[in-house]
């Protein structure tokens, strides 16, 4: 379709692409994506600007990063937060599981969790945003007691605690507790942002340029998110490529 085509049509492009394709997915959106962020940078290079410019320009002069931080044992973990906070991070990120917490008791899953937060929170304080990836690897009840557990531990975010295929559930888990929930990363179209926003079950979405449609639709996606007073928090995984990209975006 693209070949011979105006690459400064952007949103003509997307829209004749997404409604002539029959059975729209994840992979031909990540693939629509890739165009749509291309098509973006040739319009920035014809006119000579950068593409968070053609945006709408910058709101920021640096984009907020969070450190990862891993380790076996709690110990672990609360070193490893002191580490980062010492490079100069004030945004942790972390899985709060331990290895082979598969093979282990929701109760001890639980347990763990509350060990790992705590020992973190002891080592840096309050005075440092910490973050929780579940990975989708709860059930709506356990995520609801673990949630109930870590409060007293101001968590900035609570992400992922469910699969997303079910909106339904992740409502009840989001009815049922306090943490603010962040999901969106799997996501490949603005319809799936929009029921989670319109039903406000979460506080943060998190699209990913790579994915959910390029920069045509995120915008499209983040205006949504403000109207109803939902945070973005875009997601980034990938090459050097897609470092660029987010950047730009989030800028």
């Amino acid at each position: 379709y693209y070949v011979g085509k105006d690459p400064r049509r952007i949103e003509h492009h997307f829209q004749t692409v997404a409604r002539d394709t029959h059975f729209m997915g994840a992979v031909l959106s990540a693939a629509m994506s890739a165009i749509d962020v291309a098509l973006w940078d040739i319009l920035g290079q014809s006119v000579g600007l950068p593409v968070y410019q053609l945006l709408g320009g910058k709101t920021r002069d640096k984009v907020k990063v969070f450190a990862n931080i891993s380790g076996d044992t709690p110990q672990a973990r609360a070193e490893s937060a002191q580490a980062e906070v010492a490079a100069g991070y004030l945004s942790l990120r972390t899985q709060p599981f331990l290895p082979d917490f598969e093979q282990k008791t929701p109760t001890q899953v639980i347990g763990d969790a509350v060990d790992i937060v705590a020992a973190i929170r002891d080592a840096v304080g309050y005075g440092i945003d910490l973050g929780l990836e579940i990975h989708r690897n709860l059930r709506p009840e356990e995520a609801i007691t673990l949630a109930h557990e870590l409060a007293p531990f101001r968590i900035l975010y609570y992400e992922d605690p469910l699969a997303p295929e079910s909106n339904e559930a992740l409502e009840i888990v989001a009815r049922n507790i306090n943490l603010p929930i962040a999901t969106g990363e799997r996501f490949y179209n603005i319809y799936q942002f929009k029921d989670l926003v319109d039903r406000r079950i979460v506080s943060l979405i998190r699209p990913d340029p790579s994915l959910a449609g390029g920069y045509t639709q995120c915008k499209k996606i983040a205006g949504m998110a403000e109207a109803a007073f939902v945070g973005i928090f875009p997601h980034l995984m990938g090459s050097p490529v897609n470092i660029a990209a987010f950047v730009q975006f989030d800028a």
